[in-house]
């Protein structure tokens, strides 16, 4: 039932594919529709030296379209001559309609009596391979081991026997061997209803809509057999509303050899194919043929008779042309409703006389129609055109002398506008240089329409004047600034609380809550010989914090950056722990958008993420870990990593010895902040949620961003 699910889905979805691309590449106006072209890729013959289900129905594939082939341009062709009246010299050509009966006619076909054996309860292979014989054992083109393994009545070959559970049938490319072992069983659609039912019923809508027949009908499913030739009668059906024209690829060789062509192998593929009656055929009939009215409208310019247009029959008009040009008897004829002419050249001689003949009608009528209308507009636009010249004039002398006056009054009075808004500014900022908000209150004049825009720019070259001003006030609280700013960025919106009033240190280890005896001397020497050890020489961020390992299970741990690395030490040896972890690794961080400190800083392949609680110092220390790691991550050149705030996050602590962890939050447990492992790969975060007031630091960090 697996495999058979796996191939239904295969199947169903590659016919979902084909019929997507096709509704793409439809076209979409009804008025073009007969304008679209369709590809079809032909299986091409397949004979093994082991021919089973899958080859019977691709050579069965080959047999429908060759007998649509031989009725399209052998059959229809020489239908054509014969309803036309045309003198015609009928052309022999093998049809293998025989061949397709007797795989796919009903109720005794091959495909009918595998259809039949399926059915019963003791059909075997052996069973099929007896019926077979039983009802196709006198066709002419079916050759089977009868019981005691004597050959059946039948094709006669000239090929080496087979084996008993086999069977041969002569198509048109020649003969081949079908082994029935197997046969049935790939015949059968063991796709049970339940397992349909219940693809149907799935909560993917792409799986719905490829199962979404399993409700449509009870009966019984189609086997694989019926299924094929059903396809194949609709292929046939949209082929014949086409006009099909086709590509024949002729295999030269069968060692793949560039520059060498195998005679005797070209030549069977030219007869199997049927090439030479449709040479024949082509030879001895018409290369083009056309109705009488078309070809006449057409090349009706080509005869004084016939130009502009012919009063008569339309054979008579085209038979006329015909004359004109002294085309011989031989070279066409006139049939009942088309002209068939035999030759491309006489075709192209007419087309190059058509070609030559347009340009001089085009000109002659366009120089006709060009003289009649502007004989008729001078006419009447004679007059009115010395009229409306001479209006014109008058009006405009007197618009002019009427403006001359407006327009110097009105420069002059918005040179005057502008002057006085100039010295109204100015009243205004006398007093800059003493103010100590540099001019944020003051009032602003009102400019004239025609200033607007330079006030604009103005403005804003005022508000980075006193940006610049007020943090160059600052002296070395400066770079603080920056990093609030990143943080804001960062934390600002509402998207996470955070501690803003509290000033950014880098080293905490000398923090009260993190005093050890001796802890400096001893944190001092361990960051020497990892600087030493890692080639780096800055200390960014060094604090004491909560470490969840893969088991669940917290410790305190020192956690550093360095301008390059982070790595963990011991809290009171400060000895380092499993390595350093470059900062090129670090690909995103994340946080809980609640007023927890926990951080999950996700690293990529070959470093295991850092589950760490910040808070455990005694301070919020989220901001400032992340805020240095994005502002250090850019300053090197890398990527910035990407901030999440999730109440559900993602991480791997164990990696590559377990499984993704969930980590969620629970802010109402009382206590300090813990842990919880949960059922599967889960893990609780246990806080209890602070009463944080962060709105005034965020109102200073929301100045301090509007001032600079």
């Amino acid at each position: 039932a697996r495999d058979d699910l796996a191939k239904a889905l295969y199947e169903r979805l590659f016919n979902w594919l084909v019929l997507k691309v096709n509704e793409g590449i439809k076209c979409k106006s009804p008025q073009r529709d007969d304008l679209s072209i369709g590809l079809l890729d032909i299986y091409g013959f397949e004979v093994f030296q082991k021919n089973s289900f899958e080859q019977l129905n691709i050579n069965y594939c080959n047999e429908k379209l060759q007998q649509l082939f031989i009725e399209l341009t052998l059959k229809s062709e020489q239908e054509e001559y014969v309803r036309e009246g045309i003198e015609w010299e009928e052309v022999k050509y093998f049809n293998n309609k025989t061949i397709c009966d007797l795989i796919e006619k009903k109720p005794i076909g091959i495909v009918a009596l595998m259809d039949e054996e399926c059915l019963m309860a003791q059909g075997s292979d052996a069973t099929l391979l007896e019926k077979l014989n039983k009802h196709l054992g006198q066709h002419p083109h079916f050759q089977g081991k009868a019981a005691g393994g004597r050959e059946s009545q039948g094709v006669k070959s000239k090929s080496v026997g087979f084996d008993v559970n086999s069977f041969k049938l002569l198509h048109y490319a020649g003969e081949v061997i079908y082994d029935v072992t197997g046969m049935l069983e790939k015949n059968k659609d063991t796709l049970f209803v339940d397992v349909v039912t219940a693809m149907a019923g799935s909560a993917s809508p792409l799986v719905q809509e490829l199962f979404e027949t399993a409700f449509e009908s009870k009966k019984r499913p189609e086997s694989a057999g019926t299924q094929f030739r059903s396809a194949m009668a609709a292929l046939m059906q949209k082929l014949l509303a086409c006009r099909p024209h086709y590509v024949r690829c002729i295999k030269p060789n069968d060692e793949k050899r560039s520059g060498y062509i195998d005679d005797q192998r070209v030549l069977h593929q030219i007869r199997y194919l049927g090439l030479l009656e449709n040479v024949r055929v082509r030879r001895a009939g018409f290369a083009f043929r056309q109705t009488h009215e078309r070809f006449l409208q057409r090349y009706k310019m080509l005869c004084r008779e016939t130009w502009p247009e012919w009063r008569g029959p339309a054979h008579a008009g085209v038979a006329r042309l015909m004359a004109q040009y002294d085309i011989p008897n031989g070279e066409f004829r006139i049939g009942k409703t088309k002209i068939f002419i035999r030759n491309p050249q006489t075709l192209f001689k007419f087309e190059a006389l058509r070609e030559a003949a347009l340009p001089r009608l085009v000109t002659l009528m366009q120089k006709i129609w060009k003289g009649y209308k502007m004989r008729r507009w001078w006419v009447k636009m004679k007059g009115a055109l010395m009229v409306q010249k001479h209006w014109k004039a008058y009006k405009e002398r007197i618009r002019y002398l009427r403006r001359k006056g407006a327009f110097k009054i009105l420069m002059t009075y918005r040179k005057y506008k502008a002057r006085r808004w100039i010295s109204d500014l100015r009243r205004a900022f006398s007093q800059l240089a003493v103010d100590p908000h540099r001019g944020k209150y003051v009032t602003w004049p009102i400019p004239p329409k025609a200033l607007e825009h330079g006030a604009s720019h103005l403005r804003q070259i005022h508000r980075l004047w006193r940006a610049e001003r007020m943090i160059a006030s600052l002296g070395d609280d400066t770079p603080q600034m920056h990093l609030k700013i990143a943080a804001y960025d960062i934390f600002g919106q509402g998207r996470k609380p955070w501690n803003c009033a509290r000033r950014f240190e880098g080293n905490y280890i000398d923090h009260p809550s993190n005093a050890v005896a001796g802890a400096r001397e001893k944190f001092v020497k361990s960051v020497q010989l990892v600087l030493a050890k890692s080639g780096d020489t800055q200390l960014i961020y060094a604090n004491n914090c909560v470490k969840v390992n893969r088991r669940g299970k917290s410790e305190v741990r020192s956690i550093v950056v360095t301008n390059r690395a982070v790595f963990r030490l011991a809290p009171k040896t400060f000895k380092l722990r499993k390595g350093l972890i470059p900062l090129s690794a670090l690909t995103h961080i994340s946080l809980s958008p609640l007023t927890d400190a926990t951080v999950v800083l996700h690293f990529g392949e070959g470093h295991k993420d850092l589950l760490l609680n910040l808070e455990a110092s005694g301070f919020e220390g989220a901001s400032e870990l992340v805020t240095l790691l994005t502002k250090q991550c850019t300053a090197l050149g890398h990527p910035s990593p990407r901030v999440d705030f999730k109440d559900d996050i993602t991480f791997n602590n164990g990696r590559p010895k377990t499984k993704d962890f969930h980590l969620s939050f629970a802010s109402d447990q009382p206590g300090p902040w813990k842990v919880k492992k949960c059922k599967g790969n889960g893990y609780v975060v246990c806080f209890q949620a602070s009463a944080r007031d962060t709105g005034k630091a965020h109102e200073a960090v929301s100045m301090s961003i509007q001032v600079g």
